[in-house]
């Protein structure tokens, strides 16, 4: 067998692997023995600190003597307690373990380590009805090349995947966060019931060399990491959707889960068949999560040579417009005004071809928002929920600048209880949203998520300078902006104002008022 074509494993069945361990915010494989951040960015350990991790996750729960992990790392080579301790440090510093809460110590006992997930929990609200349907979740794929610019071909391949698995409906897609924001966290309700977690866990690797890729797979049982599926593709480059289908393919018939023929024959559209045009848009794609003015412009140039190949590549059309209108909103001079006239050409361009889209329905309404046009905003926000739930928050957030915080509320009441995820936009509407409400305690959780999750934006700390001040903890709210304007010394009031199309001028009044009194100047 040629190195173009599918070479595969076969089905691997084994009864016991070890699985992904989530520390805090951080996730370790130890198969791989690989650490990274929320982001899917590597993180970098010593050799020997990396051993440590490795044993102390293999009993995880347990407590691990000092002479144990000694003699496992360092052998006959006569090494004091400092070096052990060192090691530890390393490890609590690269996770952010300031309190020692995810590696316990015990005195004259060893080392705890204490896994899972640190995730926000969400004010009374119920978990969905999961009766007859079966739960996956995606780990950000890993690059083993070198180049960390071949990233985004491994993030966009568990991207894809995500977005074809999403489309059975009786299958619930979980995203564990990757660069992109079109992922979330592994969220629960409070006071809920049942505790949430899915059968099956999908990851995997990818090596790219020249015109030729390696992708690996593995589908792990939940419950006990047993691999249900394993596969190798070694294949060129341009077969990168061939492996997707084969995969969705095995990946549906393992969890045993039956599809329409209407699931069957979305399944089967593409939005591109240009690999080239593919990899513009998920380089892009990376730049436009950066937040800031000019990567929205170098996510532009990304997009549109994705649609210089590939005219019809409607992901690509969408997302060079949102990378538009967020460009806008982070502008300060007429030249917003000139951002949001070309958002409008493109949006326009968009609904007149696919009318009857969600995702441009979804532009148009949240564009008209910002143009101040608040009642056909409603209007249009209306009629994408009608087309599709997948931008429930965006349809939110135009009803809280419209005034109708009772109607946002309920749209995001709908989005929780459906999907068990929310991305880094929906998190910031619903704690804004929190906040117009009076929930200043889960507001306050929420946004500073948010403000960990999005560093780079000056939206997450005037997000929870707001909660903060509303809350009376104006102590608070002053350190926040002053942490703010390390960052962003330049940001006024005036900025904010332009940002913000509140149509009752006394929220935004309001807001401002407690801004100014935070420490930003007019």
């Amino acid at each position: 067998m040629s190195a173009g074509e599918l070479s595969r494993n076969g089905s691997e069945i084994e009864t016991k692997s070890q699985p992904i361990i989530f520390l805090g915010d951080f996730i370790f494989d130890p198969e791989l023995l690989g650490l990274s951040d929320a982001s899917g960015a590597p993180v970098d350990l010593r050799s020997q600190s990396l051993a440590v991790l490795c044993l102390l996750a293999a009993q995880a729960g347990r407590v691990v003597s000092k002479d144990n992990l000694i003699d496992s790392v360092w052998g006959d080579t006569f090494v004091t307690d400092d070096s052990l301790v060192q090691c530890i440090s390393d490890i609590r510093r690269a996770i952010c373990d300031r309190d020692h809460k995810v590696i316990q110590t015990l005195p004259r006992r060893g080392y705890r380590l204490n896994s899972g997930r640190a995730t926000p929990h969400l004010p009374a609200l119920a978990l969905p009805d999961l009766a007859g349907r079966r739960a996956i979740a995606v780990l950000p794929f890993t690059n083993l090349n070198d180049n960390q610019e071949q990233t985004f071909f491994a993030e966009g391949i568990s991207e894809d995947l995500i977005a074809r698995l999403s489309m059975v409906r009786t299958l619930t897609v979980l995203a564990v966060p990757s660069r992109y924001t079109f992922g979330g966290e592994f969220i629960r309700a409070e006071n809920a019931d049942t505790e949430f977690e899915p059968e099956f866990l999908i990851k995997g690797t990818v090596r790219r060399a020249g015109d030729k890729v390696r992708v690996t797979v593995q589908l792990l049982d939940n419950s006990n990491g047993a691999i249900v599926l394993s596969r190798r593709y070694d294949r060129r480059v341009y077969d990168i959707f061939e492996i997707q289908d084969d995969l969705v393919g095995e990946i549906i018939a393992e969890t045993q889960v039956a599809l329409t023929d209407g699931e069957v024959a979305h399944l089967a559209v593409r939005q591109t068949r240009s690999v080239q045009a593919w990899e513009y848009f998920h380089q892009g794609l990376l730049e436009h999560i950066k937040y800031r003015p000019e990567s929205f412009q170098t996510a532009r140039r990304m997009y549109r040579r994705a649609l210089d190949i590939d005219p019809d590549y409607f992901d690509a059309m969408v997302a060079d417009a949102w990378a538009l209108w967020m460009e806008a909103r982070s502008l300060i001079d007429a030249s917003q005004i000139d951002a949001l006239r070309e958002c409008r050409v493109l949006v326009d361009a968009l609904i007149s071809r696919w009318p009857n889209r969600p995702d441009a329905l979804h532009l148009d309404a949240v564009l008209l928002m910002m143009e101040g046009e608040h009642e056909a905003a409603e209007k249009r926000a209306d009629q994408g929920r009608k087309a599709g739930r997948s931008y429930l928050w965006g349809y939110a957030i135009v009803h809280i600048y419209g005034g109708s915080v009772k109607k946002a509320t309920e749209l995001f009441a709908e989005l929780i209880n459906s999907s068990l995820v929310l991305n880094n936009d929906a998190l910031y509407c619903y704690a804004q949203c929190l906040t117009l409400m009076g929930e200043y305690e889960q507001a306050i959780i929420l946004a500073e998520e948010y403000r960990l999750r999005v560093p780079a934006t000056v939206y997450g700390y005037t997000l929870l300078a707001t909660a903060q001040g509303m809350a009376g903890q104006s102590k608070l709210a002053a350190e926040t902006v002053a942490a703010m304007r390390q960052t962003h010394p330049r940001f006024t009031l005036a900025m904010f104002r332009q940002h913000e199309p509140y149509r009752d001028a006394e929220i935004l009044k309001r807001i401002t008022d407690l801004l100014r009194k935070a420490g930003i100047p007019d």
